[in-house]
């Protein structure tokens, strides 16, 4: 038995409840997607709960971008510093890549906050961040923050000489779901909505790289949606005609609120699945509460958890921040 959490976004107030919740279920493995910085008042407190109680953790592109900047000071800085830096127990690759993490240029908005952030994190979590691998295999299960196919699906566009596509990593946006029409089927009495067309590319190669590899799971965060795909084992993977179950379409029958708490799936030996388990301090799925999901043997279930969005939202604005990091939380867009 073990929680996935991701995308905490220096959000204290969330995690805490998060934290307490899974505590509460007697849990004491947890694993953690990345993005533990970026948008947030509290950078610092997150980094220090997620060092203290998850046990793999993954780098997100909002850390990798913090990294980024760090080690392009650490290059600039002189020798004596960087010697005394390397001696450290935790020594840091100054030459670090990313893979397909870091794809274009992050928002202005976003990136401002990840500047912020460069300056207010210790040093000890600078070095941490640093650190943190790509992507972890345990048990025929893939943990990273990103598409598990973005690195093949950006290959393949620079082979046609095409750019690399800002939406591979995230395999679905939520605007593309939530704030236009899209088709949709019902399939063992849940919606389940096709994936857009820009993103079944996308999705493909996800697939693909999990059955190359011989993966069953993947969880992966970054689009701050808590949803499923699920895909049959049999046969070569195909282009077209991949459905996403999206969990808060179907705890709340596509109302704004819900007063549902969890959503569950039993996993079919028959079929692999990408497993997202929404975000904890900033969801975009329309619903504000903290989102995770624990894993009981073959059942998975996805957890939302409410927390004291007001306390964030002052923080944020008293750190004048972009007023709209504090106002999305109440909404959960």
């Amino acid at each position: 038995m073990y929680a996935v959490i991701s995308d905490i976004h220096a959000n204290q107030e969330a995690l805490e409840a998060v934290l307490e919740d899974i505590f509460d279920k007697g849990i004491k493995k947890i694993h953690c997607l990345g993005d533990i910085i970026g948008y947030g008042p509290n950078p610092n407190e997150c980094c220090n709960l997620v060092r203290k109680y998850c046990k793999d953790v993954v780098i997100g592109n909002h850390d990798a971008d913090m990294v980024r900047i760090f080690l392009k000071q650490l290059r600039n800085s002189d020798w004596s510093f960087r010697k005394w830096f390397k001696q450290k127990l935790n020594p840091v690759d100054t030459a670090k890549k990313f893979k397909g993490l870091l794809r274009g240029c992050a928002h202005p908005w976003a990136y401002n906050a990840i500047i912020q952030h460069e300056k207010m994190l210790k040093d000890k979590n600078k070095r941490w961040l640093a650190n943190l691998p790509i992507e972890i295999e345990k048990d025929r299960t893939l943990f990273r923050h990103n598409s598990p196919g973005a690195e093949i699906y950006d290959l393949k566009r620079k082979e046609r000489k095409r750019e690399p596509a800002q939406f591979a990593g995230y395999i679905i946006h939520p605007g593309d779901y939530f704030e236009e029409e899209h088709e949709t089927a019902n399939i063992g009495g849940l919606e389940q909505s096709l994936l857009k067309e820009k993103h079944q590319g996308p999705a493909y190669y996800a697939l693909f790289a999990m059955q190359y590899k011989g993966i069953d799971l993947a969880m992966m965060g970054h689009n701050h949606v808590a949803s499923y795909i699920a895909q049959k084992k049999e046969g070569k993977i195909k282009r077209g005609n991949k459905h996403i179950t999206i969990i808060t379409h179907n705890m709340q029958k596509n109302s704004f609120f819900n007063s549902n708490e969890t959503y569950e799936l039993e996993l079919d030996p028959d079929f692999m699945y990408i497993l997202n388990p929404g975000s904890i301090g900033q969801p975009r799925d329309r619903d504000p509460r903290a989102s995770y999901l624990t894993v009981h043997g073959e059942t998975i279930v996805w957890h939302k958890i409410p927390y004291p969005v007001k306390k964030t939202m002052k923080k944020i604005n008293e750190m004048n921040m972009m007023p709209s990091f504090g106002s999305r939380l109440r909404c959960g867009m």
